[in-house]
């Protein structure tokens, strides 16, 4: 498996495995230290199988009964995740949806940023600066921003889109529902709650 092929379930699990390696007593972390799939599966309620699958395409085939040297795959795992240098991200649309996710702590663990938040007027909340729209290009442009959280109504979601755009934006995760159009270059991650629930909901568990 190439490493860019690694599936968006595969990236859900690898914090687990990076946070197991670091704070588990039951790992070693001395010269020649190794860690083995059945050590992390069984501690993380995982198959054996999808651990080792999970964890040689990033460090490559681990050893038949020692695992992975420990120091390779804990720095193999932070750099895929990016947590020692985490990609800055920013929030459009600051109501109650776009202030939840300013709030959220979780981002870190998956190597992102979340730095700044805009809406159509600057306001504070939660000791949070929230800066207007029409100052998101020139902070996108001095910053490098380049990927965006869209939580803006489904009225105006192709205005913002488009804004968002012409500040050098080219990946947006979007929880309207409405799918903006946008050129080929950039790329649009439509988060559907109501869909993720429906296979919750027939789901064969």
């Amino acid at each position: 498996m190439n490493i860019n092929d690694i599936s968006r379930a595969t990236l859900g699990r690898l914090p687990r495995y990076l946070e197991f390696i670091e704070t588990s007593p039951e790992v070693s972390h001395g010269p020649g230290a190794r860690v083995s799939s059945s050590l992390i599966a069984r501690n993380l309620g995982l198959g054996e199988v999808l651990v080792r699958k999970d964890l040689s395409a990033l460090a490559g085939a681990g050893r038949p009964k020692t695992g992975f040297d420990v120091s390779d795959l804990e720095t193999a795992l932070r750099e895929y995740i990016g947590s020692d240098n985490p990609t800055p991200v920013i929030i459009v649309g600051a109501g109650r949806l776009g202030t939840a996710i300013l709030n959220y702590k979780g981002f870190t663990g998956f190597g992102v940023e979340v730095v700044a938040a805009f809406d159509r007027s600057g306001s504070k909340k939660n000791d949070r600066h929230i800066m207007p729209l029409e100052d998101m290009r020139s902070y996108c442009e001095k910053n490098g921003i380049r990927i965006a959280i869209m939580a803006v109504s489904d009225d105006a979601c192709q205005t913002i889109c488009d804004i968002v755009i012409e500040a050098g934006i080219n990946k947006i995760l979007n929880f309207s529902q409405v799918r903006p159009s946008v050129p080929e270059n950039v790329l649009v991650e439509q988060l559907n709650i109501a869909l993720s629930l429906a296979a919750l909901k027939h789901s064969g568990i």
